[in-house]
């Protein structure tokens, strides 16, 4: 069996923990809560996206890159950088919570969006998933997953049986977080975790402009849930989540051979090969995912009945714009690694980002606020379609474009 397949297959069983194993429990605490509780662990979860995203400070590039590259650099930026990550989660989350402690409207209990926000730190700190990832060895991650992602769902399960006020369910994320970056920290032998500032400065260096993008990518990602809050109700955040959460939960299964599939396509030496390796790839994805696509089209209904109240019935209206909004979701992240392994994909990214996200302000803006809670799905749906196709196309004279289409 290819070594890229193998890994492809361990990272599916990744994501069969992390999405499919917690749907058990993601159903039975939104049902329990209901729309408004649930509504504001959506909002705080959604926020906690900030100072993971700002510790992990443009790892996911920095990381997978120098793994292919050379890993004992990769191991060395890793353990070097832990202190820096560490301090950057807790100030940002601190920063965040005392902005909403001050401009809180009545709109959320700010206390509670502190809680998950320290809950998620060591999700934060869990940057050795890259290596593993880039060295196909997502055998480590899939393992780690499984288990933790089990104790946090057993946990959640018996909350809910406990009948407990929303704080207790952030704890769940703390563990979930403590086991998978023991398991992972073992597993990787290296250098000791002493900080070395040749190697913090290089990272904080190359990650910085990854950062950046990232930090965007949530703006025009996220955006919606604050207009929703503001314009709209906690309840319609809570119906948009529930299904939002369905819609992107199969697109682990073409993400999976997507990114492991990338690093085979990275690896060859004739940059020709390499294009029609990355647009094979890209119908690829496409040809898994139209079919699941199709069928929740004319299922939607029949899904958002089986696993949830009445309460959240409107979500089968938003269901399937959603799924094709994870599908564009899927090529867009492909498509920025593919950037992102260039030199000048850094700067490139930020911009393209950066665009895109004002776009996404106005345009997320107006329908919402003129159409509400579809207006937020339409803004999503435009918004990943513009950064999967046009906003990709002015890289490297039409590079993106060229893989799109199978050009020369």
């Amino acid at each position: 069996m290819s070594l890229y397949f193998k890994n492809s297959l361990w990272i599916m069983l990744e994501k069969i923990a992390l999405n499919f194993g917690g749907l058990i429990a993601y159903v039975l605490v939104s049902n329990y809560l209901g729309p408004d509780k649930f509504g504001l662990i959506s909002f705080a979860i959604s926020l906690t996206l900030i100072p993971i995203t700002i510790s992990q400070w443009g790892a996911n590039h920095v990381v997978s890159n120098y793994t292919l590259i050379d890993k004992s650099k990769s191991i060395s930026i890793i353990y070097g950088s832990l202190h820096f990550r560490i301090l950057i989660f807790i100030t940002s989350s601190l920063l965040i919570y005392l902005f909403l402690l001050y401009n809180n409207k009545g709109l959320y209990n700010s206390n509670v969006i502190l809680v998950f926000l320290i809950s998620h730190i060591f999700i934060g700190l869990d940057i050795y998933q890259f290596y593993f990832l880039s060295s196909n060895n997502s055998k480590i991650n899939a393992l780690s997953s499984l288990l933790s992602r089990t104790i946090a769902i057993l946990l959640r399960v018996l909350f809910v049986y406990l009948s407990l006020e929303v704080y207790w369910f952030s704890f769940p994320f703390l563990v979930f977080g403590i086991i998978n970056f023991y398991i992972k920290s073992r597993k990787v032998k290296g250098l000791n975790n002493e900080i070395k500032k040749p190697i913090l400065k290089d990272f904080i260096f190359n990650g910085f402009p990854y950062l950046l993008s990232s930090l965007l990518t949530i703006v025009y990602m996220k955006v919606n849930d604050y207009l929703i809050i503001s314009m709209v109700d906690m309840k319609s955040l809570a119906i948009y989540n529930v299904a939002l959460t369905l819609g992107f939960a199969w697109t682990f299964i073409p993400q999976s051979f997507s990114l492991s599939f990338l690093n085979k396509a990275l690896s060859c030496n004739n940059f020709d090969k390499s294009r029609k390796e990355l647009f094979k790839t890209h119908l690829f994805v496409c040809a898994l995912s139209i079919p699941i696509i199709i069928f929740i089209f004319f299922f939607s209904k029949d899904i958002i009945g089986l696993l949830f109240s009445d309460s959240y019935s409107n979500a089968s209206e938003i269901l399937p714009l959603l799924s094709i909004a994870g599908l564009f979701s899927i090529l867009g992240v492909f498509n920025n690694r593919i950037i992102g392994y260039f030199e000048e994909g850094k700067s490139y990214l930020y911009k393209k980002v950066f665009v895109t996200s004002i776009i996404s302000l106005f345009i997320g803006w107006f329908l919402v606020s003129s159409y509400g809670l579809i207006g937020a799905v339409y803004s999503l749906c435009i918004t990943e379609l513009f950064s999967f196709t046009v906003a990709n196309y002015f890289f490297k004279r039409g590079l993106i474009f060229k893989i799109h289409f199978n050009l020369r």
